[in-house]
């Protein structure tokens, strides 16, 4: 009698400490969770402030812009094949594009694309100046760029992609109408489909729409206020979960309750190198 009281006595303790230890872990990532959104939160406020007290004079009254960022480096061709897709199918936004030290014709290219009214404001960098991996640097001064503009919305795109319908106004329908739609992606094939499962869906204008969690960083459209509140990823942790601009926001999603909507508008052009790969050559 004696034996079976002190097995279930042990028995007992372990339980205590195993629900503990998963109780403190638990904890612990909630308070991790917490302390990445006031980070993401401190860091876009900061920016934000940053942008405003040095431009005041150049602000003007909210307005109804919507911009579309790409950063490019050496893929003349697709750039200029984005470029083109999205005018012929958002004609009124602002394209700002930066370009992170291209070493072919590009500049060239987009300084004919801004003669033309197609790109808004572009920015070249001398090739081998931009010590951080491209894209992350380019989206801190896009960002900037686009403050100066009071955009409803910024749209992220890599050059390598084809706009296939108009979405700006889609997207914006869908963040008004559904609170937990923070990020909109507007890439969406096998292979996202693999690496970025949804996990409910939701009803709009009479079609179900995939939400998901993490979202592929190719093509996505964010509300203003949304990019303000999370910031522009970090570029000073080397390539990481954290730098990669689609798996920072990801984790901003999941430590704030919120989704990424899944609307496929776009899609990526053949032979195409990866961005990366056309940052290494």
């Amino acid at each position: 009698m004696i034996e079976v009281v002190l097995v279930f006595s042990i028995i007992s303790t372990l339980l205590v400490v195993i629900s503990s230890i998963l109780l403190f872990k638990r904890i612990k990532r909630t308070q991790n969770r917490i302390v990445d959104a006031l980070k993401r939160w401190v860091v876009g406020s900061l920016t934000s402030i940053e942008t405003r007290l040095r431009y005041q004079s150049l602000l003007e009254e909210p307005s109804d812009v919507n911009v579309v960022v790409i950063v490019t480096r050496n893929r003349m061709s697709y750039l200029e094949n984005c470029v083109q897709s999205i005018y012929n199918h958002e004609p009124a936004v602002k394209i700002i594009v930066i370009d992170a030290g291209s070493t072919d014709s590009t500049p060239m290219l987009l300084s004919e694309l801004s003669s033309k009214g197609l790109v808004h404001t572009y920015v070249r960098h001398q090739p081998d100046t931009v010590a951080q991996w491209q894209k992350g640097y380019g989206l801190h001064e896009a960002w900037r760029i686009a403050a100066l503009l009071r955009p409803q919305s910024i749209t992220v795109m890599d050059d390598d992609m084809l706009v296939l319908s108009p979405f700006v106004k889609t997207c914006s329908s869908l963040c008004a109408e559904h609170a937990s739609v923070h990020v909109i992606a507007l890439h969406r094939d096998s292979v996202q489909e693999l690496n970025h499962p949804s996990e409910t869906t939701i009803s709009f204008e009479d079609k179900a729409v995939q939400l998901g969690r993490t979202f592929n960083g190719a093509a996505f459209y964010m509300p203003w206020p949304t990019l303000v509140a999370w910031g522009p990823p970090p570029i000073n942790e080397g390539i990481n979960d954290c730098s990669v601009e689609d798996w920072y926001y990801s984790r901003a999603l999941d430590s704030g309750n919120g989704y990424a909507a899944f609307v496929k508008c776009v899609e990526e052009q053949p032979n195409v190198t990866s961005l990366r790969e056309a940052t290494e050559n």
